[in-house]
């Protein structure tokens, strides 16, 4: 590197800058160079005073391959890139389609991909009223920038479990602070505030009680709200503790579970994807290239699913179509059968008349010719 060192026809070369960035991240300089191992493929040539940095110290978005520049890594995802998906759940007799796709860098968190997601599909107007997402897409944080761009963001909370409140007892959780500030903090009793002072850059919530109201509240005595010398009361507290306490507290009920038990339907639908269409391992390279990829094929796997839906809907049709044919064929022929009984009926009707009357006839006396 040193040798080539600005000469810039060298410094131009593609392969330089990666080999530069190599040593930059994932190499360190000894004052000693370290002896080759056995079975390096340049152990004769001269040593020199560079050696591989610790697997700690090496960064997730460092270099992975020359063959591809943009690929990173991750200790849970492995080297490359990851893709994002959002599909609508609960269509029961129509096809669940893919509304979004994104490719994302394998050593970029999943929190980041959440919000992205949701203002891509308030931009196409498809925006969900709630979406399902996995723990790690569901920080307090976007919990809270969801639902300011009115979407309810549905995940377990991650972190350390927190022991679960006293039957009876009044937490800050029970309050209903509204995250945008456009409503009035109530307590559990249904009292509004008298008045908030809030900080937008600290997210600190100041709600402010009338102490008078609050004499004959079952609840004043362990209420979180605490009295003030002007005989008022106020509860301390910010945006982010409200909304993560109550996340936690709907966590453990028996709705949340029911609501979040469709979220498992996308992890077919990224089995599908990979198995049926190959995104697991495409054969190109460059994020821009797999970006690509990725949008067609989930264009064609949406694509598929709505030909198959619209050849079962056209089966259906044409079996009730046969179905109503068959119907109609069975009433007419019974209209037949019963306008030939009738008509058997009437002629047996007739003959059982006309038999008396020829009979009379017959015996009738006549005059004897003159």
């Amino acid at each position: 590197m040193d040798r080539f060192k600005g000469v810039e026809t060298v410094e131009a070369f593609a392969s330089y800058g990666l080999l530069k960035r190599l040593l930059d991240e994932q190499c360190e300089l000894v004052e000693e160079a370290p002896a080759p191992s056995e079975g390096d493929a340049d152990a004769n040539e001269p040593l020199v005073p560079v050696a591989p940095k610790a697997a700690k110290d090496v960064k997730s978005d460092s270099l992975q391959t020359p063959h591809d520049p943009s690929l990173t890594y991750s200790g849970r995802k492995g080297k490359g890139e990851e893709v994002q998906l959002a599909e609508t759940c609960g269509n029961k007799d129509k096809p669940e389609m893919i509304t979004y796709a994104d490719l994302t860098r394998a050593c970029d968190s999943d929190d980041g991909a959440t919000v992205p997601a949701v203002d891509d599909l308030a931009r196409r107007d498809i925006a969900p009223k709630e979406m399902l997402a996995d723990t790690a897409y569901g920080s307090t944080a976007n919990a809270i920038a969801c639902e300011e761009k009115g979407t309810e963001l549905v995940t377990p909370v991650a972190g350390p479990k927190v022991e679960e409140p006293d039957a009876g007892e009044i937490t800050k959780a029970d309050f209903d602070v509204d995250p945008k500030g456009e409503k009035k903090t109530k307590c559990p009793a249904g009292r509004e505030a008298a008045s908030e002072k809030r900080d937008p850059e600290t997210g600190k919530v100041r709600a402010f009680f009338d102490g008078k109201a609050c004499g004959d509240c079952p609840h004043r005595d362990a209420c979180p709200a605490k009295p003030l010398r002007d005989g008022r009361r106020v509860l301390r507290t910010t945006v982010h503790a409200v909304v993560l306490a109550k996340r936690r507290k709907y966590e453990r009920t028996q709705e949340f579970r029911e609501r979040y038990a469709e979220r498992a339907g996308i992890e077919a639908t990224n089995s599908e994807l990979k198995r049926a269409h190959g995104l697991g391992r495409p054969r190109i390279r460059g994020l821009l290239r797999v970006r690509l990829a990725v949008y067609l094929k989930v264009l064609a796997c949406n694509v598929k699913r709505m030909v198959k839906h619209l050849a079962g809907e056209a089966r259906k049709a044409a079996a009730a179509a046969a179905a109503t044919a068959e119907a109609a064929a069975d009433a007419a022929s019974c209209v037949i059968l019963h306008l030939l009984k009738l008509r058997k009926a009437a002629s047996e009707a007739l003959a059982g008349r006309w038999r008396p009357a020829r009979a009379a006839w017959r015996n009738l006396s006549w005059p004897a010719a003159a």
